[in-house]
């Protein structure tokens, strides 16, 4: 460092890769103020380098926060233009869209730098004078329209005027014929009442005679009224005088008839009394017969109803006895298994009827074993839910069982369905066991 340097004098400036500098390096003299140059050629990037290199914000040096927009534009043979907006292909639309949205005015920024500030203000003062002179043309044109409607509108009137004019001389015109026609139809209407007046004078004498005659008239009118109406009513006598007069000749007709059916069933039954007669006869000569027969098989037939058929009637009453007693254990052992299998067995047998295909109760109902000793390996063997279940041929009839008992509450009610059909039993071959 020389002396030429004070303190604090910035002796040389260094950018690599720095917005338009790859690499540069700047000597600057030992009382730097200004940077001289042409537009363009990057004398704000060294104040911008001497700004962020010594501690400056981002925000002072008044550069751009996004990054640079590069829009591109290609031509061909056939002059159809290619744009790309960061090297992406683009339409035309969006290029118009980015410019209006960062507001470019190429012109105002030419002029400004070419022609300075007045050149602006002038291009300004010229477009409001342009604007103006629109506005004022436009405003011509109006007036010219404006001009021709009001000459219409003025010529318009002027001939409503004397159309007015025309129609009140017209109607004055009317009035005085009017007027002329009045005084005629007066003069005429004098001499109508004196004719009415001595036409009148004359009719009353024949008005009295009409009068008369209405009366007379009217008199006549009414007796024909009432005359029609007792002939109606004559005529509608005879008419119920020949309906029952028809009635009374069916009824006796009739009688006829029903009286000729009485005689021939009379004759038929007086030959049917004497073949009945004749039978009877038969029938008194073979009863005897049958008396003198019958009283020795009586006795036979009396002593084989004590001796046979009342004990066996009285066996079998037994056996039902016992049976009635044993179906009533059953139910009591079912209820005991389950109160609600015991309640559908109820109504079951009360509505059997509803059901198409035949129902079968549990098991525990419809199993008769000769000995008792074979229940418990029945009941070991047989699941208990299979014991209470009830047995169907028909799905659609389970469905429907199924159904009613629980809508009146019976939830643990358990229901299979078979198909019924013939029972085939394999008898093994004894001839392999020989």
């Amino acid at each position: 460092n020389s002396g030429e340097y004070k303190p604090g004098s910035i002796y040389r400036i260094a950018l690599e890769n720095f917005v338009t500098y790859k690499q540069v390096e700047l000597y600057p003299g030992p009382s730097l103020n200004v940077i001289i140059g042409p537009n363009g050629t990057g004398k704000s990037t060294f104040v911008c380098a001497i700004i962020l290199g010594l501690c400056g914000k981002t925000s002072v040096i008044g550069r751009a926060k996004k990054k640079n927009v590069i829009i591109t534009r290609s031509f061909n043979v056939k002059e159809v233009s290619m744009w790309y907006i960061d090297h992406k292909t683009s339409r035309e639309k969006q290029v118009q869209e980015l410019i209006a949205s960062l507001n470019i005015q190429l012109l105002r920024s030419t002029l400004s730098a070419v022609g300075g500030h007045n050149s602006v203000t002038q291009l300004e003062e010229l477009i409001s004078a342009r604007n103006q002179q629109r506005g004022l043309n436009t405003t011509l044109e109006s007036n010219a329209q404006l001009k021709v409607s009001i000459e219409a509108m003025n010529e318009r009137k002027d001939i409503e005027h004397k159309i007015e004019i025309c129609e009140k001389k017209k109607l004055w015109i009317e009035y005085h014929e009017l007027r002329e026609k009045v005084v005629e139809y007066c003069n005429d209407k004098k001499e109508a009442d004196k004719l009415v007046k001595s036409h009148q004078t004359k009719m009353k004498p024949l008005e009295n005679i009409v009068a008369t005659s209405k009366a007379k008239i009217n008199k006549c009118e009414e007796s024909k009224l009432k005359a029609g109406r007792h002939i109606h009513s004559l005529h509608e006598q005879v008419k119920n005088k020949l309906k029952t007069c028809q009635n009374f000749e069916y009824t006796l007709k009739d009688i006829e008839n029903t009286f000729q059916e009485k005689m021939e069933q009379y004759q038929n039954r007086e030959t049917e009394l004497t073949a009945a007669k004749n039978k009877l006869q038969k029938l008194m000569a073979d009863k005897e017969k049958l008396v003198e027969t019958a009283g020795d098989e009586k006795l036979d037939v009396q002593y084989d109803l004590e001796n046979n058929v009342v004990p066996q009637m009285r066996l079998f009453q037994n056996r039902i006895r016992n049976l009635e007693d044993v179906n009533e254990k059953r139910l009591e052992v079912l209820r005991s298994y389950s109160e609600d299998a015991y309640n559908a067995v109820t109504w079951l047998r009360e509505n059997r009827s509803m059901f198409q295909q035949p129902v079968y109760e549990p098991m525990m109902l419809e199993i008769n074993l000769k000995d008792k000793k074979f229940a418990r390996y029945l009941e070991a063997t047989v699941a208990s839910r299979d014991l209470v279940a009830f047995t169907f041929e028909s799905t659609q009839d389970m469905n429907l069982f199924m159904k009613h008992v629980r809508s009146i509450g019976l939830k643990r009610v358990n229901a299979v369905c078979s198909q019924g059909g013939p029972v085939i039993v394999n008898k093994p071959d004894i001839s392999q066991l020989r």
